[in-house]
This record gives C-alpha cells, sequence and structure tokens, in this order.
C-alpha cells in the first residue's frame, strides 16, 4: 500500500501571509541596501573606499550619491586623515581613520608600508580601532600583510607568526568583538 499527497486545489498551503512577510523583508532590505550599493565603483565591486582626508570622503559621497546636499559630515569625521570607508551590508559605512595608510589592496593609492609596518597591528587587535565587521573583510582578504610583532628571531618571524594566524590572534585579542 502506498500514500500520495493529493492537492485539490492550486495552493498546497492554505495561507500566504508567511511569504508575503518573508517578500516584504526581502524588498525592505533591498531598499534599504540600494544607497548602499550604489556607493561602491561602477563595475568593481570593491566595499573599501580610500581617501586623503575625511573632507575628500565628504565631497565624494556628495558627488556619488543623492543624499541631501546641506548634509555635512561631524568636524571629526572632517579632520582625519587617510580615512578607509568599508561599505558593510549590515553596518552601513563604516569609517577607520588612517586605515588608508595601512589596508594594502590594489585600488588604494595611499597605502604607506612603512606606516603599516609601525602600526597594522593595532587594527587587527584594538575592537576601538577596527570595527569587527570589517576586520573580518580585512583578515578574509589578507589586507594587512605588514601586520607582525617583534620576535627574538628577528622581523622576519614575527611577521611570519602574524601573518599564519591573523584569524587566531583577532579571535584571542578581541574574544567577543570578532
Amino acid at each position: 500500500m502506498f500514500s500520495m499527497f493529493v492537492s485539490l486545489s492550486s495552493v498546497w498551503y492554505t495561507s500566504t501571509k508567511v511569504f508575503d512577510v518573508i517578500a516584504g523583508e526581502k524588498a525592505k532590505k533591498e531598499k534599504e541596501e540600494g544607497p548602499l550599493l550604489c556607493l561602491r565603483k561602477p563595475g568593481s565591486g570593491n566595499p573599501m573606499l580610500y581617501f586623503r582626508t575625511g573632507l575628500d570622503f565628504d565631497n565624494w559621497i556628495k558627488a556619488h550619491t543623492s543624499f541631501n546636499e546641506s548634509m555635512t559630515m561631524p568636524d571629526d569625521v572632517i579632520g582625519v586623515e587617510f580615512p578607509a570607508v568599508y561599505l558593510c551590508r549590515d553596518e552601513g559605512i563604516l569609517f577607520l581613520s588612517n586605515g588608508s595608510r595601512v589596508i594594502y589592496d590594489k585600488d588604494n593609492p595611499y597605502y604607506d608600508k612603512t606606516f603599516a609596518q609601525e602600526n597594522a597591528l593595532a587594527f587587527l587587535v584594538s575592537e576601538t580601532v577596527t570595527p569587527k565587521e570589517l576586520l573580518h573583510h580585512l583578515v578574509d582578504n589578507k589586507m594587512l600583510p605588514d601586520a607582525h610583532m617583534n620576535h627574538f628571531l628577528g622581523s622576519e618571524r614575527g611577521l611570519a607568526l602574524v601573518q599564519e594566524n591573523l584569524d587566531f590572534m583577532a579571535r584571542f585579542m578581541r574574544s567577543d568583538d570578532y
């Protein structure tokens, strides 16, 4: 003996409420992400943007979005040097002071190897410097190649240790914030 599911109507579910809610949430999310996705450079898909100053970022936002022209960035953003901006799907725009000098990326004209060697480890281990969503992007894409620590066997060994253990170091040092 076998059983068979027979549907006497064209709808197998008695109500479409659940599906309507899901579709509504999806449409809302797409609507909210629309302006964020339009900020990415056309065709690049790169969620990272690099600037010389916070004022350059402010000018870029005004030139590339439909945000209100009267919108002004706070003074503490305008005065920042070498900001990196991460366009994050979940968190919106994440701003990283001096990030342009530390983050290695083919699209970053402000990368400064000497500055990165001196400061990249702080970008990895400090929750006050780098937001966790941005840190995940940087670690996953190996964008902190100069993060290193002092080692008694020399700087090459200190660099190798950090680079081989970026994810572990971020999880260990930042615990719940990574």
